[in-house]
């Protein structure tokens, strides 16, 4: 029997936060909220892409849903939050796009196409529909033991690199 969460309700995403238009963001567009973020982000991808919505984001960045048109196919385009283009977090956020084109694993999503946008990186991915593991566990509370175990050993050889070193990412 496994014990129930406390009540969760769902948390509106968070805005983007703006980008003084002579300050750390180089000259570029000034963006104030997510839809500000997601206009740019269409206007950039053009006519091959339609942003249909957001699905949410991270610390460093935020996940769109788009449909790719020549393939007619949804995908997961994930772009770094313009006010962290300034800083390291590109180049993490290049990293962990070398990093997931190079994995290739039955339980592991593939990297389908990378770019940059106004100075903002960005990369594609297929999107998956169903419930993640997190949605599952604030809905169901702990999963049982047996039902963790055989998660975690589905998961397990997706978290090594080609290089066999550990790899995961928070964003």
């Amino acid at each position: 029997m496994s014990r129930r969460g406390p009540a969760m309700r769902r948390v509106p995403p968070t805005p983007a936060r703006a980008i003084p238009a002579s300050g750390a963001g180089g000259g570029r567009r000034h963006i104030a909220s997510v839809a500000d973020l997601q206009e740019q982000l269409q206007l950039s991808l053009g006519a091959a892409y339609q942003i249909e919505r957001e699905l949410g984001g991270g610390g460093m960045s935020r996940v769109f849903l788009a449909l790719e048109k020549s393939l007619g196919r949804r995908v997961v385009v994930k772009v770094l939050l313009p006010e962290l283009a300034a800083g390291v977090s590109v180049e993490r956020f290049r990293r962990e796009i070398q990093l997931a084109a190079q994995l290739q694993h039955p339980h592991i999503v593939p990297l389908l196409a990378a770019g940059e946008s106004e100075g903002l990186p960005y990369f594609t991915m297929p999107f998956v529909s169903g419930e993640s593991l997190r949605a599952r566990l604030i809905r169901e509370g702990e999963l049982p033991v047996a039902e963790a175990v055989r998660v975690l050993a589905t998961w397990r050889p997706g978290w090594r690199t080609p290089t066999g070193k550990a790899w995961c990412t928070a964003t």
